[in-house]
């Protein structure tokens, strides 16, 4: 069994600090990592979910 941690919080504070429309490509590549990772992971967020 492999246990892999994700370290987010970095990346979440940067996503919280920058602007609105700059926070979408960011929390993608946030969660870039994780795709895959788990049975029911969304591949692609929609716009309306990321935008803030």
């Amino acid at each position: 069994m492999t246990i892999t941690v994700l370290e987010t919080y970095p990346a979440m504070r940067a996503i919280l600090r920058a602007p609105g429309a700059d926070r979408p490509e960011l929390l993608r590549a946030m969660l870039e990592p994780a795709a895959g990772m788990y049975r029911y992971f969304r591949a692609r967020s929609t716009s309306s979910r990321c935008t803030g």
